[in-house]
Protein backbone atom coordinates (compact mmCIF):
# COMPACT_ATOMS: atom_id res chain seq x y z
CA UNK A 1 0.00 0.00 0.00
CA UNK A 2 2.78 2.38 0.80
CA UNK A 3 3.89 2.17 -2.70
CA UNK A 4 0.70 3.03 -4.26
CA UNK A 5 1.01 6.39 -2.81
CA UNK A 6 4.82 6.45 -4.12
CA UNK A 7 3.58 5.36 -7.25
CA UNK A 8 0.99 8.36 -6.86
CA UNK A 9 3.75 10.98 -6.93
CA UNK A 10 5.91 9.46 -9.45
CA UNK A 11 2.59 9.39 -11.67
CA UNK A 12 2.58 13.47 -10.97
CA UNK A 13 6.41 14.01 -11.23
CA UNK A 14 6.16 12.18 -14.32
CA UNK A 15 9.21 9.61 -16.28
CA UNK A 16 12.09 12.32 -16.01
CA UNK A 17 11.86 13.07 -12.36
CA UNK A 18 12.67 9.98 -10.23
CA UNK A 19 10.98 10.11 -6.59
CA UNK A 20 13.82 8.35 -4.88
CA UNK A 21 16.07 11.42 -6.40
CA UNK A 22 13.41 13.64 -3.66
CA UNK A 23 14.25 11.52 -0.87
CA UNK A 24 17.32 12.06 2.17
CA UNK A 25 16.58 9.31 4.17
CA UNK A 26 14.21 6.26 3.56
CA UNK A 27 13.45 3.85 7.20
CA UNK A 28 11.06 0.89 6.45
CA UNK A 29 9.75 -1.53 8.55
CA UNK A 30 8.01 -4.93 8.09
CA UNK A 31 6.17 -5.31 4.59
CA UNK A 32 7.52 -1.63 4.33
CA UNK A 33 10.66 -2.62 4.87
CA UNK A 34 10.89 -4.82 1.61
CA UNK A 35 9.17 -1.45 -0.63
CA UNK A 36 12.36 0.55 0.80
CA UNK A 37 15.15 -1.71 0.16
CA UNK A 38 13.49 -2.18 -3.40
CA UNK A 39 12.89 1.17 -4.22
CA UNK A 40 15.24 3.25 -2.16
CA UNK A 41 18.40 0.54 -1.79
CA UNK A 42 18.29 -0.56 -5.33
CA UNK A 43 16.45 2.05 -7.24
CA UNK A 44 14.26 0.09 -9.10
CA UNK A 45 11.13 1.88 -10.80
CA UNK A 46 8.17 2.33 -8.55
CA UNK A 47 6.19 0.48 -11.52
CA UNK A 48 8.80 -2.11 -11.17
CA UNK A 49 8.91 -2.43 -7.49
CA UNK A 50 4.78 -2.88 -6.87
CA UNK A 51 4.79 -5.50 -8.86
CA UNK A 52 7.84 -7.10 -7.23
CA UNK A 53 5.94 -7.13 -4.70
CA UNK A 54 2.25 -8.35 -5.23
CA UNK A 55 4.42 -11.03 -6.97
CA UNK A 56 6.36 -12.28 -4.08
CA UNK A 57 3.00 -11.99 -2.14
CA UNK A 58 1.47 -14.37 -4.51
CA UNK A 59 4.33 -16.70 -5.15
CA UNK A 60 3.99 -17.38 -1.19
CA UNK A 61 0.72 -17.79 -0.40
CA UNK A 62 0.12 -20.20 -3.51
CA UNK A 63 2.40 -22.68 -1.57
CA UNK A 64 0.76 -22.15 1.81
CA UNK A 65 -2.98 -22.58 0.45
CA UNK A 66 -5.20 -22.73 4.05
CA UNK A 67 -6.53 -25.69 5.77
CA UNK A 68 -9.60 -27.21 4.77
CA UNK A 69 -10.28 -29.51 7.94
CA UNK A 70 -10.39 -29.17 11.70
CA UNK A 71 -7.68 -31.67 11.48
CA UNK A 72 -5.20 -30.07 9.32
CA UNK A 73 -5.78 -26.82 11.33
CA UNK A 74 -4.95 -29.16 14.17
CA UNK A 75 -2.02 -30.43 12.84
CA UNK A 76 -0.60 -26.88 11.13
CA UNK A 77 -0.96 -25.68 14.71
CA UNK A 78 1.02 -28.02 16.31
CA UNK A 79 3.71 -27.73 13.32
CA UNK A 80 3.49 -23.98 13.75
CA UNK A 81 4.36 -24.33 17.83
CA UNK A 82 7.16 -26.88 16.85
CA UNK A 83 8.74 -24.82 14.15
CA UNK A 84 7.83 -21.66 15.70
CA UNK A 85 5.72 -19.84 12.36
CA UNK A 86 2.74 -20.75 10.68
CA UNK A 87 4.54 -20.64 7.30
CA UNK A 88 7.96 -22.11 5.86
CA UNK A 89 10.19 -19.33 6.65
CA UNK A 90 12.59 -21.89 3.66
CA UNK A 91 10.44 -20.44 1.04
CA UNK A 92 10.67 -16.45 2.17
CA UNK A 93 14.33 -16.93 1.83
CA UNK A 94 14.22 -18.16 -1.18
CA UNK A 95 12.35 -15.43 -2.60
CA UNK A 96 13.84 -12.70 -1.51
CA UNK A 97 17.40 -14.42 -2.31
CA UNK A 98 16.11 -14.94 -6.16
CA UNK A 99 14.91 -11.31 -5.26
CA UNK A 100 17.93 -8.89 -3.86
CA UNK A 101 20.45 -11.49 -4.94
CA UNK A 102 22.29 -13.81 -2.25
CA UNK A 103 25.58 -11.84 -2.21
CA UNK A 104 24.36 -8.68 -2.17
CA UNK A 105 25.20 -6.92 0.99
CA UNK A 106 23.48 -3.93 2.75
CA UNK A 107 26.70 -1.85 2.47
CA UNK A 108 28.14 -2.41 -0.98
CA UNK A 109 28.89 -0.15 -3.81
CA UNK A 110 25.78 2.04 -5.41
CA UNK A 111 25.46 2.92 -8.87
CA UNK A 112 24.21 6.28 -7.20
CA UNK A 113 25.31 7.03 -4.05
CA UNK A 114 21.89 8.33 -2.88
CA UNK A 115 19.26 7.72 -0.04
CA UNK A 116 19.99 6.78 3.30
CA UNK A 117 18.34 3.39 3.96
CA UNK A 118 17.10 1.43 7.14
CA UNK A 119 14.84 -1.08 8.10
CA UNK A 120 13.70 -1.93 11.64
CA UNK A 121 13.76 -5.15 13.40
CA UNK A 122 13.91 -6.38 16.86
CA UNK A 123 16.67 -8.72 18.06
CA UNK A 124 17.04 -8.39 22.40
CA UNK A 125 16.00 -4.93 21.86
CA UNK A 126 14.89 -2.83 18.17
CA UNK A 127 17.90 -2.73 15.64
CA UNK A 128 18.69 -0.70 12.80
CA UNK A 129 19.90 -2.66 9.53
CA UNK A 130 21.63 0.56 7.73
CA UNK A 131 23.42 1.10 4.49
CA UNK A 132 25.16 4.22 5.53
CA UNK A 133 27.75 5.05 8.24
CA UNK A 134 26.90 7.26 10.96
CA UNK A 135 28.85 10.33 11.84
CA UNK A 136 30.03 8.89 15.21
CA UNK A 137 30.31 12.16 17.61
CA UNK A 138 27.57 14.57 16.39
CA UNK A 139 27.50 18.15 18.36
CA UNK A 140 26.22 17.64 21.93
CA UNK A 141 26.33 13.81 22.22
CA UNK A 142 28.63 11.58 23.83
CA UNK A 143 31.36 9.79 21.41
CA UNK A 144 30.43 5.85 20.74
CA UNK A 145 33.70 4.93 18.67
CA UNK A 146 34.71 2.75 21.40
CA UNK A 147 31.00 0.75 21.27
CA UNK A 148 30.82 0.53 17.72
CA UNK A 149 34.85 -0.68 17.18
CA UNK A 150 34.27 -3.38 19.71
CA UNK A 151 30.94 -4.70 19.04
CA UNK A 152 30.19 -3.02 15.68
CA UNK A 153 26.81 -1.88 17.36
CA UNK A 154 26.31 1.36 18.36
CA UNK A 155 23.33 2.03 21.62
CA UNK A 156 21.66 5.05 21.53
CA UNK A 157 18.79 5.97 24.16
CA UNK A 158 16.64 9.01 22.20
CA UNK A 159 12.94 10.19 22.68
CA UNK A 160 12.83 7.65 19.73
CA UNK A 161 13.39 4.83 22.48
CA UNK A 162 16.22 2.91 23.20
CA UNK A 163 17.52 1.16 19.94
CA UNK A 164 20.53 -0.03 18.42
CA UNK A 165 22.64 0.64 15.04
CA UNK A 166 24.15 -1.97 13.63
CA UNK A 167 27.63 -1.60 11.90
CA UNK A 168 29.32 -4.35 10.55
CA UNK A 169 32.88 -4.20 11.35
CA UNK A 170 34.27 -5.95 8.03
CA UNK A 171 32.98 -6.19 4.78
CA UNK A 172 32.31 -9.76 5.51
CA UNK A 173 30.13 -9.52 7.99
CA UNK A 174 27.94 -6.99 6.33
CA UNK A 175 24.23 -8.29 6.17
CA UNK A 176 22.92 -9.18 3.14
CA UNK A 177 20.07 -6.86 1.70
CA UNK A 178 17.89 -10.23 2.02
CA UNK A 179 18.82 -10.86 5.09
CA UNK A 180 17.69 -7.45 5.97
CA UNK A 181 14.61 -8.11 4.40
CA UNK A 182 13.95 -11.22 5.79
CA UNK A 183 14.28 -9.53 9.34
CA UNK A 184 12.13 -6.95 9.25
CA UNK A 185 9.04 -9.08 7.46
CA UNK A 186 9.67 -12.16 10.52
CA UNK A 187 6.39 -11.26 12.06
CA UNK A 188 6.02 -13.60 14.85
CA UNK A 189 3.34 -16.36 14.66
CA UNK A 190 4.40 -16.29 11.00
CA UNK A 191 7.50 -16.72 10.34
CA UNK A 192 10.15 -17.59 12.75
CA UNK A 193 13.21 -15.15 13.33
CA UNK A 194 16.38 -15.44 11.56
CA UNK A 195 19.75 -15.28 12.72
CA UNK A 196 21.82 -12.14 11.36
CA UNK A 197 25.81 -12.71 12.23
CA UNK A 198 26.76 -9.70 14.75
CA UNK A 199 23.10 -9.14 15.21
CA UNK A 200 21.42 -11.84 16.53
CA UNK A 201 17.70 -13.42 16.03
CA UNK A 202 16.14 -11.12 14.24
CA UNK A 203 12.18 -10.47 14.11
CA UNK A 204 9.72 -8.21 12.69
CA UNK A 205 10.60 -4.44 13.44
CA UNK A 206 6.81 -3.65 13.99
CA UNK A 207 6.65 -5.54 17.51
CA UNK A 208 8.64 -2.26 18.74
CA UNK A 209 8.46 0.71 15.69
CA UNK A 210 5.53 -0.28 13.73
CA UNK A 211 5.79 3.22 12.57
CA UNK A 212 9.47 3.68 12.60
CA UNK A 213 9.30 7.93 11.63
CA UNK A 214 10.31 8.41 15.49
CA UNK A 215 12.77 6.32 15.43
CA UNK A 216 13.74 8.17 11.58
CA UNK A 217 13.59 11.69 13.14
CA UNK A 218 15.87 10.66 16.23
CA UNK A 219 18.25 8.47 14.27
CA UNK A 220 18.56 11.39 11.20
CA UNK A 221 20.95 14.11 13.19
CA UNK A 222 23.61 11.21 13.61
CA UNK A 223 24.15 10.83 9.88
CA UNK A 224 25.47 14.41 8.67
CA UNK A 225 27.69 16.83 10.57
CA UNK A 226 25.20 19.50 10.59
CA UNK A 227 22.90 17.58 13.29
CA UNK A 228 20.24 18.45 11.03
CA UNK A 229 16.35 17.61 12.10
CA UNK A 230 14.07 16.41 9.42
CA UNK A 231 12.40 19.23 7.49
CA UNK A 232 10.30 17.50 5.81
CA UNK A 233 8.62 14.08 7.03
CA UNK A 234 6.33 11.41 5.21
CA UNK A 235 4.56 8.41 6.90
CA UNK A 236 3.17 6.24 4.59
CA UNK A 237 0.86 3.27 6.30
CA UNK A 238 -0.67 0.24 5.49
CA UNK A 239 -4.81 1.23 6.47
CA UNK A 240 -6.49 1.92 9.85
CA UNK A 241 -9.39 0.79 10.97
CA UNK A 242 -12.81 2.86 10.41
CA UNK A 243 -14.37 1.65 13.38
CA UNK A 244 -13.38 0.26 17.00
CA UNK A 245 -14.21 -3.68 17.29
CA UNK A 246 -17.10 -4.09 19.61
CA UNK A 247 -17.01 -6.05 22.56
CA UNK A 248 -19.29 -8.98 23.03
CA UNK A 249 -18.18 -9.94 27.16
CA UNK A 250 -16.50 -8.30 29.89
CA UNK A 251 -13.04 -7.14 29.88
CA UNK A 252 -10.66 -9.20 32.00
CA UNK A 253 -6.77 -8.48 32.82
CA UNK A 254 -6.39 -10.85 29.81
CA UNK A 255 -8.13 -8.83 27.67
CA UNK A 256 -6.57 -5.69 29.12
CA UNK A 257 -3.37 -6.82 28.55
CA UNK A 258 -4.06 -8.07 24.50
CA UNK A 259 -5.06 -4.53 24.25
CA UNK A 260 -2.44 -2.78 25.57
CA UNK A 261 -0.22 -5.11 23.55
CA UNK A 262 -1.90 -4.18 20.39
CA UNK A 263 -1.78 -0.33 21.33
CA UNK A 264 2.10 -0.89 21.76
CA UNK A 265 2.02 -1.77 17.92
CA UNK A 266 -0.53 0.94 16.98
CA UNK A 267 1.52 3.32 14.26
CA UNK A 268 -1.25 5.65 14.43
CA UNK A 269 -0.46 6.58 18.11
CA UNK A 270 3.37 6.46 17.05
CA UNK A 271 2.36 9.19 14.57
CA UNK A 272 0.40 11.30 17.30
CA UNK A 273 3.08 10.96 19.31
CA UNK A 274 5.81 12.12 17.05
CA UNK A 275 3.86 15.50 15.88
CA UNK A 276 3.77 16.05 19.86
CA UNK A 277 7.37 16.39 19.94
CA UNK A 278 7.23 19.09 16.40
CA UNK A 279 7.02 22.49 16.63
CA UNK A 280 3.66 23.82 15.57
CA UNK A 281 5.29 25.86 12.69
CA UNK A 282 6.81 22.63 11.38
CA UNK A 283 3.89 20.20 11.31
CA UNK A 284 2.94 21.76 8.00
CA UNK A 285 5.80 19.78 6.54
CA UNK A 286 4.82 16.06 8.86
CA UNK A 287 2.08 14.36 6.50
CA UNK A 288 0.43 10.94 6.93
CA UNK A 289 -0.76 9.04 4.24
CA UNK A 290 -3.01 6.04 4.79
CA UNK A 291 -5.81 4.18 4.55
CA UNK A 292 -9.17 3.86 6.32
CA UNK A 293 -10.90 0.88 5.61
CA UNK A 294 -14.50 0.53 6.47
CA UNK A 295 -14.71 -1.83 8.67
CA UNK A 296 -11.34 -3.28 10.43
CA UNK A 297 -8.08 -4.06 8.64
CA UNK A 298 -7.51 -7.04 6.89
CA UNK A 299 -5.63 -9.75 8.31
CA UNK A 300 -1.43 -10.25 7.00
CA UNK A 301 -2.14 -13.04 5.01
CA UNK A 302 -5.87 -11.66 3.24
CA UNK A 303 -4.13 -11.91 -0.66
CA UNK A 304 -7.55 -12.38 -1.53
CA UNK A 305 -8.16 -8.74 -0.31
CA UNK A 306 -4.41 -7.25 -2.34
CA UNK A 307 -6.54 -5.70 -4.98
CA UNK A 308 -9.65 -4.37 -3.31
CA UNK A 309 -7.05 -2.33 -1.31
CA UNK A 310 -4.48 -1.26 -4.17
CA UNK A 311 -8.01 -0.02 -5.25
CA UNK A 312 -9.00 1.85 -2.19
CA UNK A 313 -5.26 2.79 -2.00
CA UNK A 314 -5.51 4.61 -4.96
CA UNK A 315 -8.20 6.70 -4.39
CA UNK A 316 -7.16 8.17 -0.95
CA UNK A 317 -3.57 8.74 -2.73
CA UNK A 318 -5.52 11.28 -5.18
CA UNK A 319 -6.76 13.57 -2.08
CA UNK A 320 -3.47 13.19 0.27
CA UNK A 321 -0.40 12.63 -2.15
CA UNK A 322 -0.02 16.60 -3.68
CA UNK A 323 0.11 18.07 -0.31
CA UNK A 324 2.71 16.09 0.52
CA UNK A 325 4.51 16.02 -2.65
CA UNK A 326 4.18 20.19 -2.30
CA UNK A 327 6.22 20.06 0.75
CA UNK A 328 9.02 17.70 -1.01
CA UNK A 329 9.15 20.17 -4.01
CA UNK A 330 9.16 23.56 -1.33
CA UNK A 331 12.21 20.94 0.66
CA UNK A 332 13.88 20.79 -2.59
CA UNK A 333 14.35 24.26 -3.21
CA UNK A 334 17.96 26.14 -1.38
CA UNK A 335 19.17 29.54 -1.86
CA UNK A 336 22.75 29.78 -2.57
CA UNK A 337 25.03 32.36 -2.40
CA UNK A 338 27.23 33.95 -5.26
CA UNK A 339 29.33 36.31 -3.48
CA UNK A 340 30.05 37.05 -0.01
CA UNK A 341 28.19 39.67 1.17
CA UNK A 342 29.27 43.05 1.03
CA UNK A 343 28.67 45.12 4.23
CA UNK A 344 28.03 48.84 3.30
CA UNK A 345 27.01 51.66 5.88
CA UNK A 346 25.78 49.07 9.04
CA UNK A 347 24.25 46.51 6.30
CA UNK A 348 25.12 43.59 4.68
CA UNK A 349 23.77 43.33 0.76
CA UNK A 350 23.70 39.34 -0.36
CA UNK A 351 23.84 38.50 -3.91
CA UNK A 352 22.71 35.13 -4.73
CA UNK A 353 20.26 32.99 -6.48
CA UNK A 354 17.34 29.92 -5.71
CA UNK A 355 18.16 26.79 -6.63
CA UNK A 356 16.75 23.21 -6.71
CA UNK A 357 18.39 20.12 -6.73
CA UNK A 358 15.58 19.08 -9.45
CA UNK A 359 15.88 19.50 -12.95
CA UNK A 360 14.58 23.28 -13.75
CA UNK A 361 12.20 22.06 -16.61
CA UNK A 362 10.87 19.11 -14.37
CA UNK A 363 10.16 21.05 -11.39
CA UNK A 364 8.49 24.00 -13.12
CA UNK A 365 6.33 21.23 -15.28
CA UNK A 366 4.94 19.86 -11.55
CA UNK A 367 4.70 23.02 -9.54
CA UNK A 368 2.89 24.28 -12.46
CA UNK A 369 0.61 21.50 -12.39
CA UNK A 370 0.01 21.29 -8.33
CA UNK A 371 0.14 25.09 -7.88
CA UNK A 372 -1.03 27.15 -11.50
CA UNK A 373 -1.67 29.95 -9.12
CA UNK A 374 2.06 30.20 -7.89
CA UNK A 375 3.03 34.16 -8.00
CA UNK A 376 5.78 35.39 -6.83
CA UNK A 377 8.93 34.49 -4.10
CA UNK A 378 8.27 36.23 -0.65
CA UNK A 379 11.17 37.95 1.17
CA UNK A 380 9.87 38.37 4.68
CA UNK A 381 6.56 39.55 4.13
CA UNK A 382 7.52 41.58 1.13
CA UNK A 383 6.61 39.73 -2.08
CA UNK A 384 9.87 40.14 -4.24
CA UNK A 385 7.84 40.30 -7.84
CA UNK A 386 9.87 37.35 -9.38
CA UNK A 387 8.00 34.42 -10.78
CA UNK A 388 9.02 30.96 -10.03
CA UNK A 389 8.00 30.04 -13.53
CA UNK A 390 9.10 32.72 -16.04
CA UNK A 391 12.86 32.25 -17.12
CA UNK A 392 13.75 30.42 -13.78
CA UNK A 393 15.18 27.88 -16.41
CA UNK A 394 18.85 28.85 -17.90
CA UNK A 395 18.91 28.38 -21.08
CA UNK A 396 22.48 26.88 -21.23
CA UNK A 397 22.51 24.57 -18.64
CA UNK A 398 19.14 24.10 -18.00
CA UNK A 399 19.01 24.24 -14.01
CA UNK A 400 16.64 26.28 -12.19
CA UNK A 401 18.55 29.76 -11.39
CA UNK A 402 16.02 32.70 -9.94
CA UNK A 403 18.34 35.61 -9.48
CA UNK A 404 17.96 37.36 -5.46
CA UNK A 405 19.28 40.48 -3.57
CA UNK A 406 18.44 41.39 -0.60
CA UNK A 407 19.84 43.06 2.86
CA UNK A 408 20.13 42.28 6.42
CA UNK A 409 21.09 44.60 9.27
CA UNK A 410 23.03 41.93 10.68
CA UNK A 411 24.80 38.52 10.51
CA UNK A 412 22.02 36.24 12.71
CA UNK A 413 18.93 38.74 11.63
CA UNK A 414 16.33 36.28 10.01
CA UNK A 415 15.67 35.55 6.77
CA UNK A 416 12.27 33.45 5.40
CA UNK A 417 12.33 32.97 1.89
CA UNK A 418 9.04 31.97 0.97
CA UNK A 419 6.87 31.03 -2.10
CA UNK A 420 2.89 32.38 -2.25
CA UNK A 421 1.19 29.46 -3.50
CA UNK A 422 -1.78 31.52 -2.69
CA UNK A 423 -2.68 34.32 -1.57
CA UNK A 424 -2.20 34.16 2.38
CA UNK A 425 -0.43 31.13 1.69
CA UNK A 426 3.11 31.83 1.83
CA UNK A 427 5.25 28.51 2.55
CA UNK A 428 8.93 28.83 3.40
CA UNK A 429 11.84 27.33 1.07
CA UNK A 430 13.79 24.45 2.11
CA UNK A 431 15.91 25.23 4.90
CA UNK A 432 14.22 28.73 5.63
CA UNK A 433 14.48 30.81 8.14
CA UNK A 434 17.47 30.93 7.91
CA UNK A 435 20.47 33.74 9.31
CA UNK A 436 22.85 35.05 7.13
CA UNK A 437 25.29 33.59 9.44
CA UNK A 438 24.46 29.99 8.52
CA UNK A 439 24.42 30.84 4.65
CA UNK A 440 27.72 32.16 4.95
CA UNK A 441 29.17 29.13 7.06
CA UNK A 442 27.96 26.72 3.91
CA UNK A 443 30.13 28.54 1.87
CA UNK A 444 33.24 28.59 4.55
CA UNK A 445 34.17 31.88 4.24
CA UNK A 446 36.36 33.38 6.92
CA UNK A 447 36.69 36.89 6.64
CA UNK A 448 33.07 39.00 5.94
CA UNK A 449 32.76 42.32 5.44
CA UNK A 450 36.58 43.01 4.48
CA UNK A 451 37.30 45.89 2.39
CA UNK A 452 39.39 44.19 -0.59
CA UNK A 453 37.64 40.81 0.02
CA UNK A 454 37.74 38.56 -3.23
CA UNK A 455 34.81 37.59 -4.62
CA UNK A 456 34.24 33.78 -3.86
CA UNK A 457 34.18 31.05 -7.15
CA UNK A 458 31.07 31.31 -8.92
CA UNK A 459 28.44 28.35 -7.44
CA UNK A 460 28.13 27.22 -10.51
CA UNK A 461 30.14 26.29 -13.69
CA UNK A 462 27.26 27.97 -15.85
CA UNK A 463 28.35 31.34 -17.18
CA UNK A 464 24.75 32.50 -18.15
CA UNK A 465 23.63 31.84 -14.67
CA UNK A 466 26.07 33.80 -13.04
CA UNK A 467 25.49 36.76 -15.71
CA UNK A 468 21.62 36.41 -14.79
CA UNK A 469 22.31 36.87 -10.74
CA UNK A 470 24.12 39.56 -11.02
CA UNK A 471 22.52 41.65 -13.92
CA UNK A 472 18.88 40.82 -13.41
CA UNK A 473 18.78 40.16 -9.93
CA UNK A 474 16.09 42.19 -8.04
CA UNK A 475 16.16 43.98 -5.96
CA UNK A 476 18.94 46.30 -7.06
CA UNK A 477 21.61 47.86 -4.48
CA UNK A 478 22.66 51.02 -6.59
CA UNK A 479 21.51 54.45 -5.16
CA UNK A 480 18.33 55.43 -7.82
CA UNK A 481 20.04 59.04 -7.69
CA UNK A 482 23.50 57.96 -9.07
CA UNK A 483 23.53 59.36 -12.61
CA UNK A 484 26.37 58.56 -15.03
CA UNK A 485 28.49 60.83 -16.80
CA UNK A 486 29.52 60.54 -20.42
CA UNK A 487 32.72 62.79 -21.93
CA UNK A 488 33.18 62.92 -25.05
CA UNK A 489 36.89 63.80 -26.21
Amino acid sequence: MPLRFLGYMQKILGPGCLVQDMVDVAFGTSGGGIAVLKAFRQRRPISECQQTLADLIVRFFQRHPPPRTTWNKFIQTICCWWKDGWYDAGLWDELLQKEFGVDQGMFDVQPVSGTKVAVTAVADQPVLLINYRRVVDPPGQRCLDDAMQTTGVAPLAHSGGYYRVYTAPDPENEPRVWQCGRATTAAPGLLSPIEIPGVGSCADGGLKHNNPALICRAETPFMWASNPVPGTLISLGTGKAGRQRRRRWPRGFALRLYDSFLASMDAEQAWEDLLGQVDPANRRNYHRLNVTFPDQEPLLNAAAQVEWMTELADKTAVMQVPRALTSLLLASFFFELSSPPCYNDGIYQCCGAIRCRLRGKDLVQVLRQLHPQASTFVLGTCPLGISPFQDAVCSDCARYCVPVKFEVDGLDSNILLSLELHPHQLPPLGGFPSSLRHLVDRLRINMIGCPGLPRLPARTECKSCELRIHRKARPDFEDSSYKKRVRFI
